[in-house]
């Protein structure tokens, strides 16, 4: 018997055996980079991983030293209104860049139980500025040290416990976690 007519006995599974274990490893091996690369890159442009200072407490972060964070239900009276079923919380973050600039953006607040909703800044909503010296994030800001003040709108069934939040686009995904009792 010749040398072909053993190969066409074998039969093309068998001739083709190698291949097909190659295609049956790479293949799934190649989703799997291809999808670890793709998570791993959304992960790594969003706030996942806190740096968490106890309440009263602060924390270092990014070279700067942030907090400790107070929170405060203030009183509309005269100078705003609140709409219906909301009361309005202000945030206060003292801030010690030391040798280096920071960057942030505006703080979030948010519910650390329950459903652990979060708040945006709703300082110009409801008409009221902050002190001259309190800033909203910190944007150009220079190696002084500062507080970032902002308000909230936050439900009245919002009971706490309470974070602030703030997240410097150059340390993401990390991001600094003040927790605050109201």
């Amino acid at each position: 018997m010749t040398v072909d007519a053993l190969t066409n006995r074998r039969g093309w599974w068998r001739r083709n055996a190698l291949p097909l274990v190659g295609v049956a490893v790479l293949l799934p091996a190649t989703f799997g980079v291809i999808a670890w690369n793709e998570w791993n890159e959304y992960f790594s442009g969003q706030a996942t991983q806190p740096v968490v200072a106890p309440p009263g407490g602060s924390v270092e972060f990014e070279g700067a030293v942030w907090g400790p964070a107070e929170i405060e239900v203030v009183d509309p009276g005269a100078e705003f209104e609140a709409p219906a079923g909301s009361q309005v919380v202000t945030a206060a973050v003292p801030v010690d860049p030391g040798a280096h600039a920071v960057t942030c953006h505006t703080p979030t607040l948010r519910e650390t139980t329950g459903a652990q909703r979060e708040w945006s800044d709703a300082t110009f909503d409801i008409g009221w500025s902050p002190a001259p010296d309190e800033l909203g994030s910190c944007a150009l800001t220079g190696t002084d040290p500062f507080t970032i003040t902002v308000a909230f709108l936050v439900p009245l069934d919002a009971t706490g416990p309470f974070a602030v939040e703030l997240i410097s686009p150059n340390a993401l995904p990390r991001f600094a976690r003040l927790l605050v009792e109201p």
